[in-house]
């Protein structure tokens, strides 16, 4: 596995463990409206951001092979009909 492909996965890892475990936790434990709330929101919203661009550079690591296969599986049916 390259050092880029375990980067990414630790930084989504990490990002959902602040936004379920940290940002979460404070949003609750907190009064609404008051600046720890509204900074737990924020943080949230930044780590929620994150986990999604992550899974989405994960799921084309993944994928990435499948889908050029298939691209060049598509062009062989092609010249061949």
């Amino acid at each position: 596995m390259p050092i880029e492909y375990s980067l990414v996965v630790f930084i989504h890892i990490l990002a959902g463990i602040i936004a379920a475990f940290i940002a979460f936790a404070v949003a609750i434990a907190v009064k609404k409206g008051s600046f720890p709330h509204v900074t737990a929101g924020k943080t949230y919203d930044i780590s929620f951001v994150t986990i999604c661009i992550t899974g989405y550079i994960l799921d084309y690591e993944k994928f990435k092979n499948f889908i050029f296969l298939a691209e060049s599986s598509t062009i062989d049916i092609i010249f061949f009909v």
